[in-house]
């Protein structure tokens, strides 16, 4: 279940790919009303809070889309200031919290993995596991990527907002170019909190 044509297009592909055939792909909100009928064994979402302004309601939905006994696992930010260079860099900061204030205008919370645990209760949800994910990374290694197309490709969209000048953004992507040169660079990666729980 997504709202993003590209991404279920990509799961049409891999699923072809794979020989899957037993997938059901909903185009949709998540807070909308069209979930599926049938309850499920397991929900798996990362990256989805932050962008939800109703998070106790989708909250409730999950819970209720699961039989009894089946499990939400799920990866949100509890600290995403905390996405920074080593050796620190004001600019790269600045951004940071350009991009969290862009999350926050439009009904967004960039910490929501701070609240996510009362949202699972409150939702009769029973948390099993819950695992901080901070990871200190240099250019080259696999968890570079991200942070790396996410930087050279956002700013687009901030700057569509009126969030950060076209001066701005080519200031930092290239901050970020040099520091991916550099054999000194160090990455902190937001902080991530993986929470599983079961009904």
């Amino acid at each position: 279940m997504d709202r993003s044509q590209r991404f279920i297009d990509t799961l049409r592909v891999r699923a072809r790919e794979c020989g899957l055939d037993n997938i059901e792909i909903i185009e949709a909100e998540l807070t909308d009303d069209t979930w599926p009928k049938t309850r499920v064994d397991f929900i798996w979402c990362r990256w989805v809070y932050s962008f939800v302004r109703d998070r106790r309601t989708l909250m409730r939905r999950m819970a209720s889309a699961l039989k009894p006994g089946g499990r939400l696992l799920s990866q949100e930010y509890f600290d995403y200031r905390g996405w920074r260079l080593a050796p620190a860099d004001a600019d790269f900061e600045r951004f940071v919290q350009v991009i969290m204030q862009s999350w926050r205008d439009e009904g967004g919370e960039p910490d929501v993995g701070l609240d996510m645990v009362r949202l699972a209760v409150d939702a009769g949800l029973k948390p099993e596991r819950e695992e901080p994910l901070v990871y200190f990374i240099k250019p080259g290694e696999y968890f570079w990527e991200w942070p790396n197309a996410f930087v050279t490709s956002s700013h687009d969209r901030l700057i569509e907002l009126k969030k950060m000048t076209a001066d701005d953004a080519a200031r930092v992507v290239g901050l970020w170019q040099k520091a991916a040169r550099d054999p000194a660079t160090r990455m902190f990666t937001p902080g991530v909190l993986m929470l599983s729980a079961r009904r």
